[in-house]
Parts: structure tokens; sequence; C-alpha cells
């Protein structure tokens, strides 16, 4: 409701933005407004790890893991209803962005389905600061309904080589 009082920002947006990407940290919560006032072509998607965001979410603002781990299932959730089946997405894990081992495919992985195979990755890594990740998730905590989410994002993200259309793998969606 309160993106219609921002209608002619986001439609002057989306007309000066047409063919680039633009990251909206609310992007979960705002996708449906931007679909009916802007035009989007591909939709990058990034998440993370359940675990360490509701472990940064308590050190960060002293709220209870419980807390930090309806915070993601809401925005996740609420993405995947959003998402109309005809947008490509391009998943991207956010914990491979600091895994040595992991770092130059999820580069690589960036900048083809965005169309730009020029990036010098081993630069792009360079700019990473470690110290930005602060919480890792140990694998024992995380609630039942949270953890089958995230592995279902996991398992489209392995399926996927570049941009998917969320139609094409409807059990995950619904997962």
């Amino acid at each position: 409701q309160r993106a219609m009082k921002y209608a002619t920002s986001i439609e002057r947006f989306s007309e000066e933005y047409t063919g680039k990407y633009v990251k909206d940290p609310r992007f979960c919560l705002t996708l449906r407004a931007w679909l009916e006032l802007g035009e989007i072509q591909q939709i990058v998607f990034c998440f993370r790890d359940p675990e360490s965001v509701a472990g940064s979410i308590r050190r960060r603002e002293s709220l209870p893991l419980a807390f930090g781990y309806r915070y993601w299932l809401y925005h996740v959730a609420g993405f995947m209803a959003q998402v109309p089946d005809d947008i490509p997405i391009l998943l991207v894990d956010f914990d491979e962005f600091f895994e040595s081992g992991r770092q130059h495919a999820a580069f690589n992985r960036l900048a083809h389905a965005i169309g730009n195979d020029e990036f010098d990755i081993q630069s792009l890594i360079g700019t990473l600061n470690i110290e930005l990740r602060t919480q890792y998730s140990k694998g024992n905590s995380t609630p039942v309904r949270v953890a089958r989410s995230y592995e279902a994002l996991r398992e489209l993200y392995r399926e996927s080589k570049g941009p998917l259309l969320l139609s094409d793998f409807p059990e995950l969606r619904e997962r």
C-alpha cells in the first residue's frame, strides 16, 4: 500500500534504469509494486544461510534466534509468492562469495548471467571484505520448515547454471 505513495518515483526509476540492474534490499517485500509500476526483465535473488541470518540479527539487534529464522522465512516466502512465472531469476548464494574454493565460480555465474563476461573476477574477489561476514552456519539449530525452504533454494541453485523460471520447478517453489 505504501508503494502507491511512491508510485511516481518507482515509475521514474523504472524508466531511468531500463536495461540496468537495480538493488533494492526490500525487493522481497516490494516486488509486486515494482511489477505493477515498472518493467522487470530479470531478477537476481541473493540468498544466505538462514542460521547465519538469525545469528547476525541476534548479534546486531539482540533479538532471539527464533525471530531471525522467522524473518528469513518471511522474506523468502514473500518473494517467492510474488515472482511471476515468466520472469527469469538468477539465484545467487551469498555464502559462496566467501568460500575460497567457490568464489571464482560464484562471481563467474553472476557475471555471465548479467551479460558481462569481462569482469576481472580476481579483482572482485580482492575487494571482498571478509570481516563483513561475521556469522557462519553450524548447521544444527535451523527449524525444520526453514531448513526445508533453504534446502529448496539450494536445490534450485544447484539445478540451474544461470537464470531460471520458477514455473519449471513447481515442487521446489512450493517448498
